[in-house]
């Protein structure tokens, strides 16, 4: 099994009511997290990094790489808009104890396909870690193609993976599988909202939200294991929430997190300002949703696979 197959949740930054961020809590998401059988922990835009200094960004990593000890590698977003500072927050995230580079291409640059194979190379010749492409337009600015995905796999041995966030991300999951075969793994993304469909062209795992492991586990091990009508079955019984949480990146950021403080592994849903404040009539609308799925209880095991099999 590759270092990055199978289910990777980002995971939500705590915040406090002063808006320090909660190491408490974060160490106790990573640990439920590894519990429900994730193949890894990450860092990344659903960790809210855009609102951190890069201190915080370091000392958070350090945290939870303490506490997870080597049980399941750390995936770190590390993107910048240069080489120069990509390198730097790259070097950084690998001496706080990240495992795996995530990086999205330079913003703003209008780098051509030599430039940005030259710039994951550099990565990789000077930082020395595994890497994860990030393939997200909405989030960079920047859309790769599949033939440049396909390249930087087959030319830089320390790129692993793809990782592609394109919205609906299923239809370039089968490109890029086609283009990559078995150079690198794909990984899907977009919140896990069209796993089951990538998982169908081909992807090998997803890298989701942190507020409901077990559905992305299950449907993972299930689809692997020739079970594919259990597998639907279970991610179709959810995808209503998942399309809810995942309306803007506010919405998601702040779903995963009141998820996660209903289930007891968070004391709050605390976001930095500035930050999109969602109505009444939404949470109404997320209570109903969980109410619908029996998932009620101030409880950190939720049976996600109920009547399942």
């Amino acid at each position: 099994m590759s270092i990055v197959e199978g289910i990777i949740p980002i995971l939500s930054m705590p915040f406090r009511d002063d808006d320090a961020i909660d190491f408490d809590a974060l160490v106790c998401q990573a640990e439920f997290l590894i519990e429900a059988g994730v193949d890894g922990v990450g860092f990344g835009y659903g960790s809210e990094i855009f609102r951190l200094t890069d201190a915080e960004r370091d000392a958070a990593l350090a945290a939870v790489s303490r506490a997870v000890r080597g049980r399941v590698p750390i995936i770190v977003a590390t993107g910048a808009n240069s080489t120069h500072a990509t390198l730097q927050r790259s070097q950084a995230a690998r001496d706080a104890g990240g495992d795996v580079l995530m990086v999205t291409p330079p913003a703003y640059a209008s780098a051509g396909p030599d430039e940005l194979v030259a710039h994951y190379s550099a990565l990789a010749e000077q930082v020395g870690l595994p890497i994860i492409v990030q393939d997200a337009p909405g989030m960079s600015g920047v859309t790769m193609s599949d033939a440049l995905l396909a390249r930087l796999a087959a030319e830089i041995d320390l790129v692993v993976a793809i990782k592609v966030e394109t919205v609906p991300p299923a239809p370039k999951v089968g490109a890029v599988v086609a283009r990559v075969g078995s150079t690198a793994a794909v990984l899907g993304g977009a919140g896990g909202a069209d796993f089951v469909h990538e998982l169908g062209r081909g992807a090998l795992g997803t890298i989701p939200g942190a507020a409901l492991p077990e559905l992305f586990v299950f449907v993972w091990q299930k689809f692997r294991a020739g079970n594919v009508t259990a597998a639907r079955a279970c991610f179709n019984r959810f995808l209503p929430l998942l399309a809810l949480s995942g309306r803007t990146m506010d919405t998601f950021l702040f779903a995963q997190k009141e998820i996660l403080r209903r289930r007891a592994i968070l004391p709050s849903a605390n976001m930095r300002i500035p930050s999109e404040r969602l109505d009444l009539t939404y949470l109404t609308q997320l209570d109903a949703m969980l109410a619908d799925l029996d998932l009620t209880s101030q409880n950190r095991r939720w049976d996600i696979t109920a009547n399942l099999s």
